[in-house]
């Protein structure tokens, strides 16, 4: 079960950001459910520091697909284009792109 019909998943996944190894999984099914997903948003905002880059990654992504951010959540996105990784430079490019940053 993913995108909108799912919503009484979002605070277990929400909960999950927290758990490292799954951490990533969960950022991308929050991504998945779209507007209903919303309030997932600081904690994954928070999953953009994570040490894990897929979840980094994934974090970026999933949050352009949340709708209208935060400004302090795109700065964070944006803090993302100067990451060590290339993957998540890349993602956090895509997010930024796709909320037409």
């Amino acid at each position: 079960m993913i995108g909108p019909a799912a919503e009484s998943a979002i605070p277990q996944l929400t909960q999950e950001i927290k758990n490292d190894p799954t951490a990533y999984m969960a950022a991308r099914a929050l991504g998945e459910m779209g507007l209903d997903a919303q309030s997932s948003i600081p904690a994954l905002s928070d999953l953009l520091k994570s040490n894990d880059v897929g979840s980094r990654a994934e974090a970026a992504v999933a949050l352009s697909k949340l709708g209208p951010l935060p400004r302090e959540t795109i700065v964070a996105i944006e803090r993302c284009l100067e990451d060590k990784s290339e993957l998540v430079r890349k993602s956090a490019r895509k997010a930024l792109d796709s909320l037409g940053q």
